[in-house]
């Protein structure tokens, strides 16, 4: 009977290996069927030959398109006929039958004039151009939402597929506790123990079934297998891109600049240079070349100190902004690394409980298994540590992924090929 069970038992690490294959050979087809979903809109892991070079190459065009401010023009066309003005005034002397009037081609350069005009040009250019900032900003907040969320029905996924495993494993050990009770080998608490933790499985699978589960593609999964191995480019780099492609800055600036155009001195100042004929009354037509100049003469100092204060201020908020971005990406990148590390000294301490079933189910084998006291108890205690073990490797890999994420994001980035070394 004792010598059965021992082969049984020295079964369930074979069954589990099996059983983990056979997951991952689901999880590949499964990778099949979801490769014309858009889930490489988060990688484009064109270093690895992931994807397809055509595939990812026009997504990444089309970003570009889209991303790129170069290629917009928040300028309005200048025209200096914009400022020309056609001014009459014509009246007649009724009882001296005397006509007389002024009639002129009138050029305004400032106030409500050219350079008052390419102001308020310049000004809505600005607007045009800060509400664009603005806009990709916000689509990048709920594009870096939307694939956080994708992480974590990966996640999902993963979690499901480990209780399997589990469920798998638990069940095996009912059935054999439930022999061993009748064979009289163990107590009916002993059994209960076995129950308890088979229920419990299916109690975690519960949770699940209310939570969306997406299937995991596999160039994802290979890379999640390789995590550990993943280098990012220099620190330097990383800084280079966010100062590059942050939005803030950007829209700080254009404020600034904004700021400046706002009411100054010259916008109170008249100054018209016109061409044009005239004739008073009992008097010949004139032809006029002149200018006509009106001049303020107070500035407005207290509206100079309010601007520089404004200015002074988005400085600030720039410099505040990019600092604590700078600090944002730092603590990223540490936990990225750290959670590298964690993964390979879990991966070590998995290879040691591998080591030691092994070790023991050599002993049980063995003729001396029999005088091993607690021997199969002791293995099952072994093969449930692996699986709680990978279990938690698993979700470090997520973990590790979603930090990687938080980085390419952190930069304002797309493609995991602009952060990772070759």
């Amino acid at each position: 009977m004792l010598l059965n069970y021992n082969q049984k038992v020295g079964l369930i690490l074979k069954k589990i290996s099996i059983f983990i294959a056979f997951l991952y050979f689901v999880v590949s087809l499964s990778a099949q069927e979801t490769d014309t979903q858009k889930v490489f809109r988060l990688l484009d892991l064109d270093t690895n030959g992931y994807i397809p070079k055509a595939l990812s190459s026009q997504f990444c065009e089309k970003r570009k398109e889209s991303r790129s401010v170069k290629n917009f023009s928040f300028q309005e066309k200048k025209n200096l006929a914009d400022a020309l003005y056609l001014k009459s005034n014509i009246a007649y002397d009724v009882e001296n039958s005397d006509p007389a009037y002024d009639i002129r081609l009138e050029l305004d350069l400032y106030n409500q004039g050219y350079y008052q005009q390419q102001k308020n040009l310049k000004k809505r250019g600005l607007e045009k151009k800060i509400l664009f900032y603005k806009t990709l900003q916000g689509i990048e907040v709920l594009q870096k939402k939307y694939e956080f969320a994708k992480i974590q029905k990966y996640q999902n996924s993963l979690s499901v597929s480990d209780l399997l495993l589990e469920l798998k494993f638990y069940e095996l050990c009912y059935n054999n506790a439930y022999r061993r009770l009748k064979a009289g080998l163990i107590t009916k608490n002993d059994f209960e123990l076995y129950k308890m933790n088979l229920q419990n499985v299916k109690d975690k699978l519960v949770y699940f079934q209310y939570k969306t589960l997406l299937k995991i593609p596999m160039n994802v999964v290979l890379f999640l297998n390789n995590i550990e191995n993943i280098k990012l480019v220099k620190r330097e780099k990383l800084f280079e891109l966010l100062h590059e492609k942050s939005m803030h800055p950007k829209i700080m600036n254009a404020l600034a600049e904004k700021e400046k155009l706002d009411e100054s001195w010259e916008d109170r100042l008249r100054l018209n240079l016109y061409v044009g004929k005239r004739k008073m009354y009992l008097s010949q037509e004139q032809v006029l070349v002149g200018i006509e100049a009106k001049i303020p003469l107070i500035g407005n100092r207290r509206e100079k100190e309010y601007k520089s204060i404004e200015i002074a201020n988005l400085k600030e908020e720039k410099n505040l902004q990019e600092f604590q971005d700078r600090e944002s990406l730092q603590d990223a990148i540490a936990r990225f690394v750290y959670e590298q590390h964690k993964i390979r000294t879990m991966m070590y301490g998995l290879r040691r409980v591998k080591k030691d079933i092994k070790d023991l189910s050599r002993v049980l084998k063995s003729p001396y298994g029999i005088y091993v006291q607690e021997s199969y108890a002791s293995k099952e205690k072994l093969i449930a540590s692996y699986l709680t073990k990978y279990t938690l490797l698993q979700k470090e890999r997520i973990i590790a992924y979603k930090e990687l994420i938080n980085i390419l994001y952190s930069v304002h980035e797309t493609s995991l090929e602009s952060i990772v070394n070759r």
